[in-house]
């Protein structure tokens, strides 16, 4: 079940990509769901990007 405060997503990538992610995601013994969630996270908490959070 998805806590109130986030969102289900469907994405698109090529299976060499997501190859992987299955990889990082045994290797940490965390789930493909997680390892993405936190490369996102990564992405828009560096101070390159041009999202700004309020």
């Amino acid at each position: 079940m998805i806590k109130k405060e986030n969102a289900r997503v469907s994405v698109t990538i090529s299976k060499k990509l997501l190859e992987k992610i299955k990889y990082t995601a045994e290797y940490e013994d965390r789930s493909v769901s997680y390892i993405i969630s936190k490369i996102l996270e990564k992405y828009y908490n560096e101070e390159n990007t041009i999202y700004e959070d309020e």
